[in-house]
């Protein structure tokens, strides 16, 4: 009988003792859970910001680059018009010192071409103002519309010229001339926006050339499929299995966050409903294939 108490009063100490621990490692486990949960959310705060921050920066490019190609034909616009005020001080002049016809016939020759001229530096500054516009209102759509793919791709490319021309960096699309879609416009605008940029900043990184090659084709009635190419330097195989996850980068020293490609991966997946993929051989270009759907509230139902 002692010795049976004896065992029982053993085993109830030892199961306390284990209780005891276990109640020790339960609370150690739940203050690293909160930790890693605070860190999580941390982390989650931080890659909001960074979005922000991309977007500030993209918009800031785009800003500035609309600026630079507004100095063309602004520019050419004043110069026409100061060449226009001087025939008119010399029309005034011979008008004093007595007018010939061939004069007045000289006049109105220069300044119907300067008159010309200047509309067409001005109708192109309007249409760089308007592709701008655009995209910014767009950005600010939360509801998908119905809106031309080959015109918000093709406004991308205008806001993208200055970055292209500093690097000699040339950009041709292919396509129907217009084709119409219902999804999110200000998505896909800094979907393609993303992904030019990446070729620019990644793919000819330390080149001052080369080409990048954005083609539309209607795969179906349902989708369309867009590809963007380069003849850039190419990806490690090794790269290419997390080229779509967060802050993976190979020039991180350089500025870049390794949010680009994860962003762009998650509107097309998320947000539009549609898939993207990548191919790509170190020293051989890259081409990334997304595939959007004509209607993305029809692609959400199904």
């Amino acid at each position: 009988l002692l010795f049976l108490i004896g065992r029982f009063l053993y085993d109830g100490r030892k199961q306390y003792d284990l209780f005891r621990q276990l109640a020790v490692e339960k609370e150690a486990l739940a203050k690293s859970n909160q930790q890693l949960q605070l860190a999580y959310e941390q982390q989650q705060q931080m890659q909001d910001t960074l979005v922000e921050l991309r977007k500030l920066s993209s918009m800031g490019m785009m800003v500035a680059g609309l600026a630079h190609e507004l100095n063309t034909p602004l520019g050419g616009a004043a110069l026409t018009l100061s060449s226009l005020d001087s025939a008119r001080e010399q029309l005034q002049q011979a008008m004093s010192d007595g007018l010939r016809k061939s004069e007045l016939e000289d006049y109105l020759t220069h300044s119907a071409e300067t008159i010309a001229l200047a509309r067409k530096n001005i109708a192109k500054a309007a249409e760089l103002v308007k592709s701008f516009k655009r995209l910014a209102v767009d950005r600010h759509t939360d509801e998908p519309t119905e809106f031309d793919l080959m015109t918000v791709i093709n406004d991308v490319a205008t806001t993208s010229k200055h970055r292209l021309k500093q690097q000699h960096i040339h950009l041709d699309i292919v396509g129907p001339k217009q084709l119409v879609i219902q999804s999110y416009a200000g998505i896909v605008s800094q979907l393609f926006e993303n992904l030019i940029s990446n070729a620019i900043s990644h793919g000819f990184a330390g080149r001052n050339n080369g080409h990048i090659h954005i083609e539309v084709i209607q795969t179906s009635m349902n989708d369309k499929s867009v590809s963007v190419s380069d003849d850039g330097h190419g990806i490690d195989v090794e790269q290419l299995t997390t080229i779509f996850d967060p802050f993976v980068t190979g020039a991180r020293g350089a500025g870049h966050t390794g949010l680009g490609l994860h962003l762009c991966h998650q509107w097309v997946t998320q947000v539009l409903k549609g898939s993207i993929s990548v191919s790509s051989e170190p020293g051989q270009g890259t081409t990334f294939i997304v595939l959007l759907p004509v209607d993305v509230d029809s692609s959400s139902q199904s």
